[in-house]
């Protein structure tokens, strides 16, 4: 059984630490809800990188997300990372119900 937060998945925050950028990461669709206003997704997180938000785009013929993760910017120095797995799950209420509009996977960032 997976619990849900009451409140949906924000969009990322400004990112104000110049060492640490967004990166757009693969969802996968849970399930649908509340008639179809509700979907409920899940992405993984962990490590470096830490479950950030997700947007939605949405018109009259599509509805678009994208889940971002927070990320170390790449450098010349190692990088030590704990060696933890977090899957975010929450949801994401759309302003008009799925209906038969196309649900689109955002690209995602290039290594992910």
């Amino acid at each position: 059984m997976i619990h849900l937060s009451k409140t949906p998945f924000a969009p990322p925050a400004a990112v104000t630490d110049r060492s640490r950028e967004l990166v757009s990461v693969g969802w996968t669709l849970i399930a649908i809800r509340s008639h179809g206003r509700d979907l409920v997704l899940s992405y993984n997180s962990g490590g470096c990188d830490a479950a950030a938000g997700v947007t939605v785009a949405q018109g009259r013929q599509y509805v678009m997300l994208t889940a971002y993760d927070l990320t170390p910017k790449p450098t010349k120095k190692q990088l030590v990372c704990p060696a933890n797995a977090v899957v975010a799950v929450g949801f994401v209420r759309l302003a008009k119900p799925l209906g038969h509009r196309t649900l689109y996977h955002a690209p995602i960032s290039p290594g992910r």
